[in-house]
């Protein structure tokens, strides 16, 4: 597994059409791992192509198919952001397994966030830039927002999924240890409370 899991991110680095032609082909394959199948869907999001968007709408769609599977496929949607997902992102948003419909708005939010207008590149300098070479499934925050207020957002459980992710993003765009104090803090009263 780990060395199969090397060659997907080999892929991911080389990042031709080709190597996602690998990956594309791969993901459906029900008879390898649901985690195989977890980590191609995450990788091939990451590509950011909208050539894959077919491929992850049927495993998306497939509500045989392992939720965990299907919610990554979702995510990756969303990472490449293309509108012709709306409809997909839309109807899955209702599914009856909570980690896909959760997923699906998630990934709804970000599409729609894109087409608004706003793109990472455009608000570098007003956002929390993200040091790693990861597509994320929320852009950070405003760098204007004070850790404090990150954390205030992030544990309000009246916001929305995306904004929350957007605090929890730029908490760990910033790096810093009161940002990774206020991460662990939530992470701990998950842990309690759940």
């Amino acid at each position: 597994m780990g060395k199969r899991t090397r060659a997907v991110f080999y892929l991911r680095t080389r990042g031709g059409k080709d190597d996602l032609q690998v990956l594309l082909e791969a993901l459906p394959n029900k008879k390898d791992s649901e985690l195989m199948r977890h980590e191609l869907a995450y990788v091939i999001g990451q590509f950011q192509d909208v050539d894959a968007c077919p491929v992850l709408e049927a495993v998306l769609a497939d509500v045989d198919d392992d939720c965990m599977v299907r919610h990554e496929a979702a995510e990756a949607l969303g990472a490449i952001g293309d509108a012709s997902s709306i409809d997909i992102l839309e109807r899955f948003s209702h599914d009856a397994a909570l980690e896909v419909a959760e997923t699906c708005a998630l990934a709804l939010r970000l599409v729609k966030y894109k087409h608004a207008g706003h793109d990472a590149s455009e608000a570098a300098d007003e956002m929390d830039r993200n040091p790693y070479y990861s597509v994320d499934p929320a852009p950070a925050m405003p760098k204007s927002k004070s850790t404090d207020e990150l954390q205030a957002i992030l544990l309000d459980t009246s916001r929305s999924m995306f904004d929350r992710y957007r605090a929890m993003f730029s908490l760990r765009n910033r790096n810093t240890k009161d940002a990774a104090l206020v991460r662990c803090h939530v992470i701990y009263l998950e842990i309690v409370y759940s």
